[in-house]
C-alpha cells in the first residue's frame, strides 16, 4: 500500500522532481536534529547556538537556490535542464546523507554499512 502510494507520487517527471526535493527537505531536517543532539551529547564538540542557526540558514539558501532551478531547467533544451535538476538534486541528496551518517558516527552510532553504500554511490556517480 505504501509502495503504491509512493509509485503515484511519482508519475510524472514534475512529480519526481518535487519528490526528490522534498526528500532533500525532510534529509535537511534530520541532519540539522542529528547535528545539534550530536553536539549536545558529544563533550569534544562544542554546542554553538550561532553555528546552529548559521546551518539553518545555508540549508534555506540552499534550498532556494535548488527551486530556483526547476524553472531554469525549462530553458534548456531537449530535457538538458531536467536531467541537470536530478544530477544537482541527487548529489545535494547524497550530501546530506553524509552528514547525517557522519553526526551519527560524532554520537558513536557504527555507520559503516552505510558509508559503504554511500561511497559505493559515489564511485558509480563518476
Amino acid at each position: 500500500m505504501m509502495i503504491e502510494f509512493l509509485r503515484e507520487l511519482i508519475e510524472t517527471q514534475d512529480a519526481k522532481i518535487f519528490f526528490v526535493l522534498g526528500l532533500i527537505a525532510v534529509a535537511m531536517i534530520i541532519d540539522f536534529l542529528t547535528g545539534t543532539v550530536s553536539a549536545k551529547i558529544n563533550k569534544d564538540i562544542i554546542f554553538e547556538s550561532q553555528k546552529g542557526i548559521n546551518g539553518i540558514l545555508r540549508k534555506i539558501c540552499s534550498m532556494i537556490v535548488m527551486i530556483f532551478f526547476i524553472p531554469v531547467s525549462i530553458l534548456l533544451p531537449e530535457g538538458i535542464g531536467v536531467g541537470l535538476v536530478y544530477v544537482l538534486y541527487l548529489g545535494y541528496l547524497v550530501m546530506e546523507i553524509k552528514s547525517i551518517l557522519e553526526n551519527l558516527k560524532k554520537m558513536g552510532i557504527d555507520t559503516s554499512l552505510f558509508n559503504n553504500f554511500v561511497n559505493e554511490v559515489e564511485k558509480n556517480k563518476k
